[in-house]
């Protein structure tokens, strides 16, 4: 497949680096280190930060011990319930001899490591000027290959942030096959460098961050099936950059014990950064060497791509973190320059894509335009929909142009998706024993097979 520094394209995932050789089947959140097999059940040492977790302690991503020789990764967590299914190392969730879902309490199983932080504690958390603001781009082959060979190898002797960029067809970007995918692409000199900064316990592939980022996207991207998504590569940090820590960071840097699967580029907001978008943008150069052209960040120009596109993904959300996350789109004939060691995306010469002008205009020409129509305007359509179930405040329904289907569209987040919207605090469940899906209200404490409604 070609020879270091050349790009490698395993099972359809560009990274820069030697071809990877193929991997045994997995899914799941977790991938042997080694990418040599899946992990041996019953081979793995009860370390001495091994601790039997309260029910609180356990959440998904987790890697814990479970009938006390197996390693398997936190799949669900119902924390009220004393209730949690366990992925194996193959990343099938464990069953008992009838084939039913065995539910473990937190009292039989012992915690290897934490998920990844999501939320500062607020007695702990240090004191931040704002929410930090995340990248997650997309973009053609050949614009990923441009920005891999721009990135370079990632280094087998130091930590960087990222360590490597991984290039992932849209098409492929399904949450309960992203890690079998991203595992092909992942460089062996990562998980190696990776195994030696911990020592102390053994380091798999965790594909959390990003997993939840494109739950957030729903479906939709697999319609954008000449694009790829730009993931980063994250290794942990080495037990004396850890040891010289204090407090809170201290908590953070220790957790983040494994190789992690994230969006594109994230930053904390600073100070000097007038807004959230300055924020991502910043990180987006620091991190990876790129910058994007406001003819092209601009929401105006990222809601006409993905009409063109037929792709009803929001333009920004908001992760299980607090940071929000700006979905962009490079248009295909994005002029590339470099720029003082910068990749620089502009609009191409001659293109129709418009430099964003600051000036007193009507609210609706800044709202969001959703196929080729303002939110007002959508508004105003909703009657045509009257005979239906009524939706949570601050959602409609759209009709694609395209297609010709209906989907829904939340104002506040410009979240889209064709499954309908739940009242606040439902969420989907699946029965253990049945396989049926069910609804269940935390705050309320109630579950029933019935959709809820407003």
């Amino acid at each position: 497949m070609g020879l270091q520094g050349e790009r490698a394209i395993a099972n359809g995932t560009m990274a820069l680096g030697r071809a990877k050789r193929p991997t045994a089947e997995l899914s799941g959140d977790t991938w042997d280190a080694e990418a040599k097999s899946p992990l041996k059940k019953g081979k793995v040492a009860l370390g001495p930060d091994a601790v039997v977790p309260a029910p609180e302690d356990l959440t998904q991503g987790c890697v814990v011990l479970y009938w006390g020789k197996s390693r398997g990764v936190v799949r669900d967590a119902y924390v009220l319930l004393d209730e949690f299914w366990i992925a194996d190392e193959a990343g099938e969730l464990v069953r008992d001899e009838s084939g039913d879902i065995v539910p473990f309490k937190a009292s039989e199983l012992q915690l290897l490591s934490s998920a990844p932080e999501v939320q500062p504690l607020e007695d702990q958390a240090p004191k931040l000027t704002g929410p930090a603001g995340s990248v997650l781009l997309l973009g053609t082959e050949t614009q990923m290959m441009r920005v891999l060979q721009h990135f370079g190898s990632p280094s087998s002797e130091e930590r960087h942030d990222p360590q490597q960029l991984l290039a992932i067809p849209c098409g492929m970007c399904k949450p309960e096959e992203l890690l079998q995918i991203a595992a092909e692409g992942v460089d062996d000199n990562v998980r190696d460098l990776a195994q030696r900064l911990r020592p102390d316990m053994h380091v798999a592939l965790r594909a959390t961050h990003l997993k939840q980022a494109l739950e957030q996207l729903g479906g939709n991207m697999s319609k954008m099936s000449d694009y790829y998504c730009l993931a980063s590569v994250q290794v942990p940090f080495d037990l004396a950059e850890i040891e010289a820590c204090e407090g809170y960071e201290k908590k953070l840097k220790k957790d983040a014990n494994q190789i992690d699967l994230g969006v594109t580029a994230s930053k904390q907001h600073a100070p000097g950064e007038d807004t959230i978008d300055d924020t991502a943008q910043k990180a987006l150069g620091m991190n990876c060497g790129i910058s994007i052209s406001d003819a092209i960040w601009s929401a105006s120009a990222q809601s006409r791509l993905r009409e063109l596109l037929g792709a009803a993904i929001p333009l920004t959300f908001q992760d299980t973190a607090g940071a929000k996350v700006f979905v962009m789109v490079l248009p295909a004939e994005s002029a590339i320059t470099l720029q003082d060691d910068i990749l620089c995306f502009g609009a191409a010469p001659g293109t129709n894509q418009p430099e964003v002008v600051a000036k007193p205009v009507a609210e609706d020409a800044v709202a969001p335009s959703v196929q080729g129509k303002t939110i007002s305007q959508w508004e105003a359509e909703q009657e045509a929909f009257a005979d239906q179930i009524k939706l949570p405040a601050g959602w409609l329904r759209i009709k694609s142009r395209s297609s010709g289907e209906v989907y829904y569209y939340n104002k506040r987040t410009q979240e889209a998706t064709f499954e309908q919207p739940l009242p606040e605090g439902w969420t989907k469940e699946l029965s253990k024993s049945t396989g049926k899906v069910y609804y269940f209200n935390a705050m309320k404490k109630q579950s029933t097979f019935d959709r809820p409604t407003v």
